[in-house]
């Protein structure tokens, strides 16, 4: 008797990839575009006689309303971050997410059960990092002397009020007086090195024009603090800290590379990571003429992008 095949996995439907779309809007707090897309995705399918199709299954699940309500809260934060405002993001995490900058919430997951198959946030969610991270954006931002655009925001709004040397000094003396609470040496010493350097922003007028302190008051810094939120938020709802799309790619590719690094060659027909023209160009022929099968190519995303556009 012949040995069974496995047979090779159906292709996703659109059900599934709509599924997959709305999780990742959700996931980055682009509520709006999620909603849009689940009532388009809502709207009947005609034949060519104008009937509307019926399908067996349903075609969406639909999107539960407190997962758009906590994406919305979440795009405002990120978008009060993004445009420096961090007292009006801080103000929105206290009153709709309060277990994320609390002490308490700490002790609570640490007492809890974990995962083994989770995938934890890349950055901290300590509570006490977290404070002490939006505390020293918020003086980043009292450090401006030019406004830096945001989204939804225009370059010529004006900058709050500036503070004057001495309540800007304070204001440091306040991140130094945090850093040292930290129960940890070694993140005492992480911070107040990073606070070492954040307070070379007093030493220049306008700090914009020193280049050393150019990652510091750039828009990346925003949003990498925006990020570091967003992934908190997720972690202490007890959400997935990435989306599921994030974890397909992630799964994916990390296939193909070991594939790849152990010269694995694929199955006809299989899916693998698209090649460059040059690669293609220089891969080894066999006495006919014809491409020698490979092992699988090694997954570059910019190939793999270039490929779909």
């Amino acid at each position: 008797m012949a040995p069974s095949q496995r047979a090779s996995p159906s292709p996703p439907s659109s059900a599934e990839l709509r599924s997959l779309v709305l999780d990742y809007l959700c996931h980055s707090g682009y509520a709006n575009t999620a909603r849009a897309l689940a009532r388009g995705s809502a709207a009947p399918r005609l034949d060519a006689d104008g009937d509307e199709i019926m399908s067996s299954a349903p075609d969406a699940a639909p999107l539960p309303e407190d997962a758009l309500r906590e994406a919305r809260t979440r795009e405002e934060i990120r978008h009060h971050l993004l445009c420096g405002e961090v007292d009006a993001a801080t103000e929105v995490l206290a009153r709709e997410f309060p277990s994320v900058l609390s002490a308490e919430a700490e002790t609570l997951v640490a007492a809890g059960p974990s995962s083994a198959n989770a995938y934890v946030p890349r950055t901290s969610v300590d509570p006490a990092h977290l404070v002490l991270n939006l505390r020293i954006q918020a003086f980043i931002e009292a450090c401006r002397t030019r406004p830096l655009a945001g989204p939804g925001a225009d370059s010529t709004d004006a900058l709050p009020p500036q503070l004057s040397e001495e309540e800007l000094i304070a204001k440091g003396t306040k991140l130094y007086a945090l850093a040292k609470r930290l129960p940890s040496a070694r993140d005492r010493r992480t911070y107040e090195e990073e606070l070492g350097h954040v307070s070379a922003l007093l030493l220049y007028r306008p700090p914009e024009d020193e280049r050393s302190l150019a990652k510091y008051m750039s828009q990346a810094r925003r949003a990498a603090v925006a990020e570091q939120i967003n992934s908190a938020i997720l972690y202490r709802a007890g959400r997935p800290v990435i989306s599921r799309l994030e974890h397909y790619t992630r799964y994916t590719s990390t296939i193909w590379s070991f594939m790849h690094d152990l010269r694995i060659k694929a199955k006809p027909g299989a899916p693998v990571p698209p090649v460059s023209a040059s690669d293609a160009a220089t891969a080894p022929h066999s006495k006919a003429g014809a491409p020698e099968e490979q092992p699988v190519p090694q997954f570059r995303m910019q190939d793999f992008l270039d490929a779909r556009s």
